[in-house]
């Protein structure tokens, strides 16, 4: 389940999917399925195996976490300034007036390096750029590959 992949989810599935023919009234299978599934996105099938676990092991504490979040619809999926879903949880504040929402993905990596060095360090444009010049600080297409997936 380590490996589990959100671009791949049928990897995990097929791996959970033996699991629950072979232990159909197991509570780990049935919370690691729901927990799957909620991760991929399939509310509702992750609330019904997590109601199972919750039949069978009414004391599951991460069951019944899991189903509050499921029950308060805590997780959005937003998209990144590079394109990437993400699926990150939403506030639990429930105000009727100022509804909190998520209205974007988290900053590239060094997107408020320039205004944080200047504003709050007070260092000047060219102290700014000869420490880009070293490397000892980046923007986020200046990163590698391998570190930003991109």
């Amino acid at each position: 389940m380590g490996l589990f992949d959100k671009a791949r989810p049928a990897e995990a599935f097929s791996r959970l999917g033996p699991l629950s023919r072979d232990y159909p009234k197991s509570a780990t299978v049935r919370f690691h399925l729901g927990l799957l599934l909620l991760w991929s996105g399939q509310v509702k099938e992750a609330r019904r195996q997590l109601l199972t676990v919750l039949s069978d092991r009414p004391n599951h504490r991460e069951g019944q976490r899991l189903l509050q979040v499921v029950a308060r619809e805590m997780l959005q999926e937003v998209e990144s300034s590079r394109g990437n879903k993400l699926t990150l949880p939403a506030s639990p504040l429930r105000m009727s007036r100022t509804p909190a929402a998520i209205r974007g993905g988290p900053p590239t990596i060094g997107a408020d390096t320039r205004s944080v060095l200047r504003d709050l360090l007070g260092m000047t444009e060219a102290e700014i750029d000869a420490e880009f010049a070293k490397g000892a600080a980046v923007i986020g297409q200046d990163l590698p590959r391998e570190i930003t997936g991109a």
